[in-house]
Order: structure tokens, then sequence, then C-alpha cells
């Protein structure tokens, strides 16, 4: 028998722990339509994401659900700080991954981390291939690289109009990329 090996992460499998990892992917497409429409995904979004994890956590360890799931929160924190820092993220990015890392497991929300970040970098390859400007890109991103440690600073990466990139697609589909992979469970 095969199961997708988001649930067999998910150590509250037999309670019904699956329903939240709909709820996740409820919120990504969402937050993907709202990204691709208006350029922003809605703090009302991700609070729900935010509330509705917290709640789950609750639901399943009690009250110290919330101390569990506030410190889950801030690892995509951590990770995408210098990201923020230097404009390659937003804001609202940042608080997609809040919410799937409040809402799901530390196992899932690393997959799904990783999985976002694979998708955008093909999907960012794939495009600068495509528009003739992968190796200007490179050559722009080397020249950054070099400037901020020449300078000993971080400093804004600079953007170009047509390369804006909708991560909450990307991470849309590093979701269904974790959901996807199945293992084999006897």
């Amino acid at each position: 028998m095969y199961t997708p090996l988001v649930w067999a992460y998910n150590r509250d499998y037999n309670k019904g722990g699956y329903i939240i990892y709909i709820v996740v992917g409820i919120v990504l497409v969402f937050a993907a339509i709202w990204d691709v429409r208006k350029g922003k995904i809605p703090n009302l979004l991700t609070g729900a994401g935010i509330v509705v994890g917290m709640a789950y956590r609750i639901w399943q360890t009690g009250i110290s659900g919330i101390l569990e799931g506030t410190l889950q929160m801030l690892i995509p924190v951590a990770l995408l700080y210098l990201m923020f820092r230097i404009h390659a993220l937003g804001a609202g990015d940042i608080k997609l991954f809040m919410a799937i890392a409040c809402m799901s497991g530390q196992s899932v929300f690393i997959s799904i981390f990783l999985n976002s970040f694979v998708a955008a970098a093909i999907y960012a390859i794939i495009k600068l291939a495509v528009c003739k400007e992968l190796i200007p890109s490179l050559l722009r991103f080397s020249q950054y690289v070099c400037q901020s440690v020449v300078s000993g600073r971080l400093m804004p990466y600079p953007q170009r109009d047509r390369q804006v990139m909708h991560f909450a697609v990307s991470v849309l589909a590093g979701y269904i990329l974790t959901m996807g992979v199945i293992v084999c469970s006897n």
C-alpha cells in the first residue's frame, strides 16, 4: 500500500491529522492566486492560517501547543531574514511560510520549504533562459555578491520589472511536490 509521505511524517495521522494539510493546500492556492493577481499576499489569509495552526496545535497537544506553534513560526523568520533584508523576498512570503510552519509539523514544513526553493530555482532558470537573460542575470548576481563582500554590508538586490516572480506560486509547487512524494509502507 502507498501513502503520501506527508501522512507518514504526521504523527497524528490516525486522529485525522491529515486534514490540516488540506487546509494548508487551500491557504496556498488562495495565496498563489492573490499573489499573481495583486502582487501581494493578504495578511488576513496568513493570519487565518496562523489561527488555524494554533487551534490545531492546541487540539492536538493542549495549551503547550501555543509555545510549540510560536517556536515553529520563528524558523522561517530566522531562515529568510537575510533574503528579506536584500529585498529578494517580501514580508508576505515570510508570513506565508510562518502560517505553513504553524499549521504543519517540522519535517513537513522543511520539506515544503526546500521544495519551494527548488521549484523557484527551476522556474527562474527556465524563465531567464527563455528571455535570453540567464547569462546577464548571473553576471549581475556575481557583481552584486562582489560589491557586498567588498563593501562589507548587505545592499538591496537590484530589481528589474521584467523579472518579477510570484513566490507564492513556487510555495504552492513545493507543497504539491511534498504531498506527491510516495513511499511504500508495509
